[in-house]
């Protein structure tokens, strides 16, 4: 039998066939479809959950003789190669791709007679082909092939020890900028490469556990979210959202496992932050604000609030950016920061614009300037601590780029990694920070070098674990 070159036959019948034999394979389809048939004819099989080898199905091992397979054919198990032929074309006339297909209901296949007159009068009997095709749509029955963005994985939190709550009237506070949470997917493995630093997450939660602070603080741009940015979109962003929420919401629980104590814990909105309200404004208006039904008090379901799981944190979500601020004291604030200038010069912007003290984030390096107010006599200052997200290319920027493979290229930006310590007294009193520089993994703070215990991608380092019990 002569093979027919039809040319989505192979992928659009994958989805209709209940089994073919190789014989049939042969017949009906250009041999270099036959090999994508077997896998996805298997991959069906164990997916309706078949165990071991199909027993309808001969994937070659076992060659079926002439006879069998005509056995088969008249039993009505395996659909002959003409009835496949018909359906295909079927769908091939109608354009429907196999990716549109999701369930098959029934596939009709037969031939009835018409009987019409000729120009004489005469009654004459014509053979007719039917063929029909009842299915749904991709995604209709087991849900849509695309991941859909669920609230994170909730957490248990178990505190290992609580220390003590520090008494007197300083406090301490921690301030944590930018870790960028969020994931590429290598297009070839399916991995996940993080845009966060692991290792300096885990050396921050290390010094928080250490100072045991009142009050924790992020500054912002705690999520990526590049799927949603108005830049370029790559493929390989566009399936880690899910990722990404899931390991925010642990960060956040580590930091109350790292820090018990902390009366207030805190998360400044930042532009990353903020991609996802504005996406919802830029193309699902109508979805704008939705809650739960009957939660008129709960947060909207699209917010980075309900997303994260916030309330069952305990944390504060202070939203509004650029404007967002959080006072650690009356002379104090804390914001993400929009100011962006060059050569270390930002933080000299700030404090002439801000006309306050205040810590920032956005700029993802590590700056510090004073001024002195010329007519209160008032010293104000501004700081940026840098950032816990990677530096060496994994996140996007104006100076990154991606390789023609869909992966991010290796380049050093011009930022550091650190975090900060403020020590302070409540009200209209002085304060104290404390810059902690992160480099490859390691701090020095108060005489100690704070080393990560997991590596880039969050595994745990057995032997910095050894070394720490021992010491």
């Amino acid at each position: 039998m002569e093979k027919k070159r039809l040319p989505l036959t192979a992928k659009t019948t994958a989805r209709l066939l209940a089994c073919l034999t190789p014989q049939q394979l042969t017949e009906a389809f250009p041999e270099h479809h036959i090999v994508r048939l077997l896998e996805l004819r298997a991959r069906a099989y164990a997916k309706a959950g078949g165990v071991g080898p199909d027993p309808n199905f001969h994937d070659g091992s076992e060659a079926m003789t002439e006879a069998e397979a005509s056995d088969q054919t008249a039993a009505g198990t395996v659909p002959d190669a003409a009835t496949i032929n018909r359906v295909a074309k079927l769908l091939i006339d109608a354009g429907i791709d196999a990716d549109q297909i999701g369930k098959v209901e029934k596939v009709r296949v037969g031939t009835y007679q018409m009987l019409t007159k000729n120009n004489a009068g005469e009654a004459e009997i014509h053979d007719l082909d039917v063929t029909s095709v009842v299915m749904s749509p991709a995604g209709a029955a087991e849900g849509p092939a695309w991941p859909v963005v669920q609230p994170a994985a909730p957490v248990v939190i178990r505190h290992v020890h609580v220390p003590k709550p520090r008494t007197g009237p300083l406090k301490v506070a921690v301030v944590l900028p930018d870790p960028q949470i969020g994931y590429w997917q290598d297009p070839t493995t399916g991995e996940l490469v993080a845009m966060h630093d692991e290792q300096a997450m885990n050396v921050a939660l290390q010094i928080m556990r250490f100072v045991n602070p009142h009050k924790v603080v992020n500054l912002g741009d705690f999520l990526d979210l590049p799927n949603l940015s108005r830049f370029v979109q790559l493929p390989t962003f566009a399936t880690t959202m899910q990722a990404g929420l899931d390991r925010g919401h642990l960060f956040l629980a580590e930091q109350e496992a790292a820090a018990p104590n902390a009366e207030e814990r805190v998360l400044l909105e930042g532009n990353h932050d903020y991609r996802l309200l504005r996406w919802i404004l830029d193309n699902a208006r109508a979805a704008f604000g939705l809650r739960q039904a009957n939660q008129p008090a709960s947060w909207p379901v699209m917010s980075i609030q309900h997303l994260l799981r916030l309330a069952e944190l305990g944390v504060q979500y202070v939203d509004g950016y650029p404007a967002a601020r959080y006072w650690i004291n009356d002379r104090l604030n804390c914001q993400h920061g929009k100011i962006v200038r060059s050569n270390g010069s930002t933080a000299k912007a700030v404090v002439d614009d801000e006309g306050a003290s205040s810590i920032f984030g956005h700029v993802h390096r590590i700056e510090m300037q004073w001024k002195t107010d010329h007519s209160s006599g008032r010293n104000l200052m501004a700081f940026t601590p840098g950032c816990l997200c990677r530096v060496d290319g994994a996140v996007p920027s104006a100076n990154g780029a991606a390789s023609n493979a869909g992966r991010p290229v290796s380049r050093f930006e011009n930022w550091q990694q650190g975090l900060a310590v403020v020590t302070y007294l409540d009200g209209d009193q002085p304060f104290a920070i404390e810059p902690i520089h992160i480099h490859d993994g390691r701090a020095v703070y108060r005489g100690r070098v704070f080393q990560a215990e997991v590596s880039l991608t969050g595994e745990p380092i057995a032997a910095v674990s050894q070394l720490r019990r021992a010491a």
